[in-house]
C-alpha cells in the first residue's frame, strides 16, 4: 500500500492498494493512525523529482512613475520638519536628490527620526543637516521676530571688547557690558535681557536716541556680573521710529514678555512693521 494522504478529522491515512480499482473505493481506502502504527512493519519514502515548471510569462510592466519635482520634495520635507517644535528649518534640495536642512531648532531630540523619514521620501538620495540649536526661549524669540528686519549695518549688539555678534560664552563672576550700535537708524530703543532663570529684564524701554549714537549698557564704567543660575540667555534689541509699546516694559517672566511682544508686532501695520529693526545676541553662561 502507498500512503497518499491523511485526514486529521478522521485520524486516518488515505492509502492506495496494489490490488487495482476493484478493491475499496476505486483502489483507495483509509487506515486509522493507531492501526497503521500497530500493523505496519516497514515504511519507505520515494522522492521523485518533478519536471521544472516553465515560468509564467511576465506581465507587461508599467513604466516607473516619474520622480517628484524639487518643489514636491520640498513640500514633503516641510511637513516632516514641522514635527520639530520651536524650529525654523528650510531644506536646500539639489537636482540629484541631496537634501541639506538649514536653520535652527529648540532641541535635537527628534532630528534623527525626522531625517530618517525624509530619507524615505521618493526622489531623496541623501540627507544632511546644518542646524543650530537655540534652546527655549531663544527659539521662541527667533520665531516671534522672524518677520522683523535684521541688519547688523543698521543695528548691532556686542559684548564690550568682542569683535562680533555671535553667541557669547561667559562664566560665573565674569564682568561685562553691552555695546549697541544703531548706525543708520534713529528713534526708540527697547532692550530686554532673557535670563536663564526665566526672567525678562528690561534694560532700556523706549529711550529715544539720535541716528548713529552708540549705547553702552550699563553706562559709564559700570559692569554686569554673571551669577547662577546658568544656561542659555538672550539679549533682544528693537529699534523703532515711533514708540512700540504703550507704556514702559516691566520686568516679567520670559513667556509673558514674548507673548506681549507677539501681540504688539501683530497689531502693527505692515508699513510700521517694515520700519522696525532687531538685533539678537545669544549668550551662554556657565559655572567656573
Amino acid at each position: 500500500m502507498t500512503i497518499v494522504g491523511y485526514d486529521q478529522q478522521r485520524g486516518a491515512f488515505k492509502v492506495l492498494n496494489s490490488w487495482g480499482t476493484d478493491w475499496g473505493d476505486g483502489g483507495y481506502g483509509w487506515v486509522d493512525y493507531e492501526s497503521m502504527a500497530i500493523r505496519g512493519k516497514e515504511y519507505y519514502v520515494m522522492q521523485v523529482a518533478s519536471p521544472p515548471k516553465p515560468p509564467d510569462p511576465l506581465p507587461p510592466q508599467p513604466p516607473p512613475p516619474p520622480l517628484p519635482t524639487v518643489e514636491e520634495i520640498r513640500q514633503q520635507v516641510r511637513q516632516l520638519t514641522s514635527r520639530m517644535e520651536c524650529s525654523s528649518i528650510e531644506a536646500q534640495i539639489a537636482s540629484n536628490g541631496d537634501v541639506v536642512l538649514r536653520g535652527f531648532t529648540g532641541s535635537m531630540d527628534r532630528l534623527g527620526e525626522v531625517m530618517r523619514s525624509i530619507s524615505l521620501v521618493p526622489g531623496v538620495r541623501d540627507v544632511q543637516q546644518s542646524l543650530s540649536v537655540a534652546p527655549w526661549p531663544q527659539c521662541e524669540a527667533y520665531l516671534s521676530l522672524a518677520s522683523i528686519k535684521r541688519d547688523p549695518m543698521q543695528l548691532s549688539a556686542t559684548i564690550a571688547g568682542a569683535s562680533n555678534n555671535k553667541a557669547v560664552l561667559l562664566r560665573d563672576g565674569d564682568e561685562f557690558a553691552f555695546e549697541l550700535a544703531p548706525q543708520n537708524t534713529g528713534g526708540y530703543l527697547y532692550v530686554s535681557y532673557l535670563q536663564a532663570n526665566g526672567d525678562q529684564v528690561p534694560l532700556v524701554s523706549g529711550r529715544q536716541y539720535p541716528r548713529g549714537q552708540s549705547v553702552k549698557l550699563p553706562p559709564n564704567t559700570q559692569r554686569y556680573t554673571i551669577s547662577a543660575p546658568f544656561g542659555d540667555e538672550l539679549l533682544i534689541i528693537l529699534s523703532s521710529p515711533k514708540p512700540l509699546f504703550t507704556s514702559d516694559v516691566k520686568k516679567s517672566d520670559d513667556r509673558q514678555y514674548l507673548s506681549l511682544l507677539r501681540r504688539v508686532l501683530l497689531n502693527l501695520s505692515p508699513a510700521d512693521r517694515s520700519q522696525l529693526t532687531v538685533a539678537l545676541l545669544p549668550i551662554k553662561t556657565l559655572a567656573r
